[in-house]
């Protein structure tokens, strides 16, 4: 699919900042291109998911097209239920924690 492609409306979500994104059911994405800070933004995720005992499913996604579906223009991005919720930095383990706990899987 092409970048301004025609999408099926019940295959969107729509963010916070009202772009529609692609959801494909993962409800954690670690969004980046695979340099070592997104690296280190999808284990510190699957890290502390595994603490919280959570067995939320982790997506890194890494063509642009679709990161930029989210509105996203610095990597790494964690996307939690179809919205940006970090943008551009690693965020420590603390605030992690934090916004996982709140996840609902």
């Amino acid at each position: 699919m092409g970048l301004f492609s025609r999408r099926n409306d019940k295959d969107c979500e729509e963010t916070k900042c009202g772009i529609r994104a692609e959801s494909s059911g993962a409800p954690v994405k670690v969004l980046g291109a695979g340099c070592p800070r997104c690296r280190e933004l999808d284990a510190a995720v699957r890290s502390v998911l595994e603490e919280l005992g959570s067995e939320a499913v982790v997506e890194h996604v890494t063509d642009f097209p679709s990161i930029a579906a989210y509105g996203v223009m610095s990597t790494p991005a964690l996307v939690i239920n179809g919205k940006a919720v970090v943008c551009g930095r690693v965020p420590d383990r603390s605030e992690l924690r934090k916004i996982l706990s709140d996840l609902s899987v």
